[in-house]
């Protein structure tokens, strides 16, 4: 399949981010599509099956009973609460447990608060898949370091050529999805379309490539219903 050369313009790119882009070395659409092999998404009628009930654990059974059985494929679930209640714990558990059967998939971590530890992950990795090379459970995640409203947006966008590159990968968490944007956006109308506007971007994603989405937002002014 011939990709066009559409302008990235053409896709409703704010100029700043579209900067940040084309410094990059990136101008049209077919130069995002080359950087990863394209893979057609299939979803035959058992996957669709398994997309209604295949949930990644918490690690708790209460709460995975709350959430009818976990972090749903297919879906985005959003976490909100104030800092220091557990939220990062919750996703790092998740990008391990997502590891185990019957999903035995990747997970990609897009860290804007600098939450991850990776010799937290590892202790939980140890407990979770005891009978796992730990080599092997790190690898099974990758994790971008976010330092700008820019650059959170520009990952956003590129999420699916990730997903179509790897079929493995079955959790996404953003962990938080509004840190960058106290600071980048202060008119709150603003910020609220940004959000909604990345939530449907993230609902489509879930559905077509079966991959559960783990939202985090620490800012409990904002909490945005269309997760």
């Amino acid at each position: 399949m011939t990709v066009p050369a559409r302008s990235l313009f053409t896709l409703g790119i704010s100029d700043e981010l579209l900067k940040e882009i084309e410094q990059q070395g990136y101008y049209t659409v077919k130069d995002l599509t080359e950087r990863w092999p394209k893979k057609k998404p299939k979803l035959s009628a058992w996957s669709a099956l398994q997309q209604d009930v295949l949930a990644i654990s918490t690690g708790s059974a209460e709460l995975d009973k709350i959430l009818g059985g976990g972090f749903k494929l297919g879906n985005v679930t959003e976490v909100v609460g104030l800092a220091g209640i557990g939220k990062t714990q919750i996703c790092m558990q998740l990008c391990a447990n997502v590891q185990l059967a019957p999903i035995n998939g990747k997970a990609f971590y897009i860290d804007t608060e600098g939450s991850f530890m990776a010799s937290r992950f590892s202790q939980i990795a140890r407990a979770s898949l005891p009978d796992t090379d730990l080599e092997t459970i790190m690898t099974n995640v990758t994790i971008a370091k976010i330092y700008s409203m820019q650059e959170l947006l520009a990952s956003i966008n590129l999420l699916q050529e990730c997903l179509e590159y790897d079929e493995n990968l079955k959790l996404i968490v953003i962990d938080s999805i509004a840190f960058h944007f106290r600071s980048f956006v202060s008119d709150l109308i603003e910020r609220t379309r940004i959000l909604n506007t990345i939530a449907g971007k993230l609902r489509q994603l879930a559905r077509e490539f079966n991959v559960a989405v783990n939202v985090v937002n620490s800012d409990c002014y904002y909490k945005s219903n269309d997760y």
